[in-house]
């Protein structure tokens, strides 16, 4: 139960085997000005989104899960673990699931550190076939702490003009002000928080842990109260979240 409420938290609670189609995306699309359109698309309609747009560079950190088999009171069971984790993974090779990446972009700024977190799937060819929503919020000292949410809108099949592909924009990313369930009146308001194992002015190029989440919107077992979820506690592991600077992954 813990593990499927964290899933959702992170917006892969849709881990599956089934088929699903390419997208165009690929990871080197993760730039600088990919981020600060993604930010600016916000800033224009959530005028108390704490935004700064003051930046020139970003850190791109990842973390990989798959599907796999761990072996718990004498019986192999399928979970979700981390590619870099401490957990053993009895997988079978005849059965190959996708591959849940996380992203957290940290923007490379003097004063207001934005962060986007970004969850993606991949399959087995290294394509895309899952992106988002994505969460856009700010870096605190050892905390990450968001208060908005992007969809990723399908694009639909573009018509033809006489025999040519009408000109129509790629961004499919869209701040959905109306639906946004992070949008909030007065003041951000803090939905969803990251707490990490070490300070981000420390990180560099160097590894850090998710230690805890913090749920703060409506849910049905504490109302408006905060949940707070333990990873290593509920994963049995303390690299469960571990998040790697993305062209510095250890070998496996």
């Amino acid at each position: 139960m813990m593990k499927q409420m964290i899933y959702t938290i992170l917006l892969l609670s849709t881990f599956s085997s089934c088929k699903l189609s390419a997208i165009h995306f690929r990871e080197t699309d993760l730039t600088t000005t990919f981020v600060k359109e993604r930010m600016r698309s916000v800033q224009e309609k959530d005028a108390h989104a704490s935004i700064d747009l003051d930046f020139n560079a970003i850190r791109v950190y990842k973390s990989v899960i798959q599907n796999g088999n761990i072996l718990r009171n004498g019986v192999v069971e399928e979970t979700a673990i981390n590619a870099y984790g401490n957990l053993k993974n009895y997988k079978d090779p005849a059965n190959i699931r996708n591959i849940y990446t996380l992203y957290i972009i940290i923007t490379d700024a003097e004063g207001l550190r934005n962060v986007l977190f970004f969850p993606t799937i991949r399959n087995t060819k290294d394509e895309f076939v899952g992106l988002g929503p994505a969460y856009l919020g700010n870096a605190g000292i050892d905390r990450l702490n968001f208060t908005n949410i992007l969809h990723f809108k399908a694009a639909a099949k573009r018509p033809f003009i006489r025999n040519i592909f009408s000109k129509k924009s790629t961004d499919r990313w869209v701040y959905l002000e109306k639906e946004n369930k992070y949008k909030s009146t007065g003041s951000a308001k803090i939905e969803v928080a990251f707490e990490l194992d070490k300070e981000l002015t420390f990180l560099d190029m160097q590894p850090f842990r998710v230690e805890r989440i913090f749920k703060t919107s409506g849910n049905n077992i504490s109302a408006d109260k905060p949940l707070a979820f333990d990873i290593a506690r509920i994963f049995g592991d303390r690299d469960a979240l571990i998040f790697f600077e993305k062209d510095h992954l250890p070998k496996k």
